[in-house]
């Protein structure tokens, strides 16, 4: 029983919808460091990042992703790598504007994710897809990528790829 309790413990501890204060190692500029791909630090307002990329996306007839993540969540870390890889460039260069946002210890940035339209609990990475007048357009799927690393990269991409058909 001792076992199957630590077991159960140890995934938790793991999952980035538990958040010990990890954030501490990585509020440095974003880069790569190790080859880990580290976009969630905030160097200016969030509110005003997501109002450029409005701008952006209205003037080029794009879609919006916002992603809310932080760098030491392993699935924000994994799908920002995703979505910065070789198969991803050519979709997303032609069809999104990204941004990323960092929500600290899931205390920063929380009322911009309740602005857009989600109530109760949040993982990390919550992202949302956007038109070009800032509508949201997959409130129901916005937090189901707290898993994205163990989501594969096929259905990543059709996800995507289904906002632009």
């Amino acid at each position: 029983m001792y076992k199957y309790f630590l077991l159960s413990s140890l995934f938790l501890l793991n999952s980035c919808t538990i958040y010990p204060n990890h954030n501490q190692y990585f509020n440095t500029k974003a880069n790569i460091s190790n080859n880990i791909y580290m976009p969630y630090n905030e160097l200016g307002k969030a509110e005003s990042k997501i109002n450029s990329l409005i701008e952006i996306i209205k003037a080029q007839q794009k879609y919006g992703l916002i992603v809310f993540g932080a760098n030491w969540c392993h699935d924000s870390r994994s799908f920002a790598t995703t979505l910065n890889s070789s198969r991803f460039k050519k979709l997303l260069k032609n069809n999104y504007e990204i941004v990323y946002i960092d929500v600290g210890d899931k205390d920063k940035n929380i009322n911009l994710i309740r602005k857009y339209g989600v109530k109760g609990e949040f993982g990390t990475p919550t992202v949302f897809v956007i038109d070009s007048n800032g509508n949201v357009l997959n409130l129901d799927t916005a937090v189901y990528w707290r898993n994205a690393h163990s989501i594969d990269d096929d259905y990543k991409y059709d996800y995507l790829k289904s906002f632009i058909e």
